[in-house]
């Protein structure tokens, strides 16, 4: 009804006790999947959700709105999903808003896809000492480390192994380790920015390594070990540092 901005289906549906915050998976809620599919021209269908008490998504939201809603103690805020939202929106003062109004607020947070998390040391260590829990996922299976892995974030990496961040997490969709994480990410080719970001990812293959990873772990898909993306990239000299350490395959 909403995406057919059909308002008298709609009302008929929310009268009847339908959920004005029902969303799809990856597809949006009613209010955002009205704005999107009749670009700018549901406002009637808009207010008429609001009144039945349908709320912007975190994921909709500007920093200014996320900003008033903390102010207001909006139900958004309490969403498993907001701090993931906050963090991703890069504004430090924002966070510093959320965890005065919600201490407790980084034990219920749930990663987002990609785990997104903050890159300055002191805004993880403000996490972490909130309770943040390294080893939550995202609905992937991806962890922050594996994520600081990828982006060859050698701090923030080990201030999560040193919050007990699992070094052999294995996500759901690549079925590898951060180790793997860090491999994939190296691009291959010699052009200047490439070479920098394949040097880096190489530090970071090597920190792991120096921090006890495992090159294999039981049950690993052939294709999903960190030396499988080595050769698969023709990344001669990280294949060489992972054999060295007894990688197999």
């Amino acid at each position: 009804a909403c995406g057919g901005d059909h308002l008298e289906v709609a009302t008929l549906l929310l009268e009847h006790g339908a959920n004005p915050n029902a969303g799809v998976d990856s597809c949006g809620c009613c209010l955002t999947v009205a704005a999107h599919l009749r670009r700018g021209k549901a406002k009637p269908l808009q207010k008429l959700l609001r009144r039945y008490g349908a709320v912007s998504p975190s994921y909709a939201m500007t920093v200014s709105q996320m900003k008033q809603a903390i102010r207001n103690g909006d139900s958004v805020v309490r969403d498993v999903e907001f701090l993931g939202r906050v963090i991703a929106k890069k504004d430090p003062a924002m966070l510093d808003m959320l965890l005065d109004a919600d201490p407790l607020v980084p034990g219920r947070l749930q990663p987002l896809i990609g785990c997104t998390y903050p890159r300055s040391p002191a805004l993880i260590q403000r996490l972490l000492d909130h309770g943040l829990d390294v080893n939550r996922t995202d609905w992937l299976g991806r962890t922050m480390l594996h994520s600081a892995a990828g982006n060859g974030d050698r701090v923030a990496a080990k201030m999560f192994l040193e919050a007990g961040a699992d070094l052999n997490a294995r996500d759901f969709e690549f079925k590898g380790t951060p180790l793997a994480a860090a491999v994939r990410a190296a691009p291959c080719g010699d052009n200047g920015e490439r070479s920098r970001l394949a040097d880096r990812q190489q530090r970071m293959v090597t920190f792991l390594l120096g921090r006890g990873a495992v090159t294999d772990l039981p049950a690993d898909e052939p294709w999903s070990t960190p030396v499988a993306w080595a050769r698969k990239n023709g990344l001669t000299e990280i294949e060489s540092i992972l054999r060295a350490h007894g990688a197999a395959g």
